[in-house]
């Protein structure tokens, strides 16, 4: 018996990986929080703080810069991608922190966003947009 095969046309292919509406994923999942920083930082916190009350690991991705009331331990990792004044070193630092978070086995990824009216910023923005996968809170 031969295996059912489907072909899909030239048209319908994606030039590209990076064009699906979910990329560059961790295994856990990401939710992504948009807002100013004293807000999203505030929300984190909380929702970091009710996820690890319920048993769960979390990791946070943040700047050098952000100020968290909470404080790293078993079950909340924290990874700093550098100063947000550099968005090169942020771009740089991304996967590399997500694969520690990975690496973690963290049940839950909390990240803030990086936005100035640089193209890296959107490209930054994009990316992690993408690994959230629809989940964004706007703080």
């Amino acid at each position: 018996m031969r295996p059912i095969t489907r072909s899909i046309s030239a048209r319908s292919r994606m030039k590209s990986p990076g064009l699906l509406s979910r990329h560059y994923s961790p295994r856990a999942p990401l939710t992504l929080y948009e807002g100013s920083s004293r807000a999203v930082a505030e929300r984190i916190d909380a929702d970091a703080h009710a996820a690890v009350a319920r048993g769960l690991r979390v990791g946070i991705i943040a700047a050098n810069d952000d100020r968290f009331p909470a404080e790293a331990s078993r079950a909340l990792f924290i990874e700093r991608l550098g100063s947000e004044a550099d968005l090169n070193v942020i771009a740089a630092n991304l996967y590399d922190a997500l694969r520690r978070l990975d690496d973690l086995s963290v049940d839950l990824i909390l990240a803030r966003t990086f936005s100035s009216s640089s193209g890296l910023s959107v490209a930054i923005q994009d990316r992690l947009r993408r690994a959230a996968a629809g989940r964004i809170v706007h703080a």
